[in-house]
């Protein structure tokens, strides 16, 4: 049974969480059958956050690009 949703985190430090995203898997057939396009695993950014104090300091991207290589 796979898992449908993931959460990462991104550490500033040991202890201190930065940043955090969750992903949700979703089912894209219709929309890949449509516009012939091959289909695989696709997920959808359900929800993003940052502690106050590491905003706008690249971490939420960080997780992105992390997320996208996976």
């Amino acid at each position: 049974d796979e898992p449908t949703t993931f959460h990462l985190g991104h550490f500033a430090k040991q202890d201190e969480l930065a940043a955090v995203a969750t992903f949700e898997k979703e089912d894209l057939r219709s929309l890949t059958d449509h516009l012939r396009m091959p289909t695989g695993n696709s997920y959808r950014l359900r929800g993003m956050a940052a502690d106050p104090s590491f905003r706008r300091k690249g971490f939420g991207k960080q997780l992105l690009i992390f997320a996208e290589s996976e």
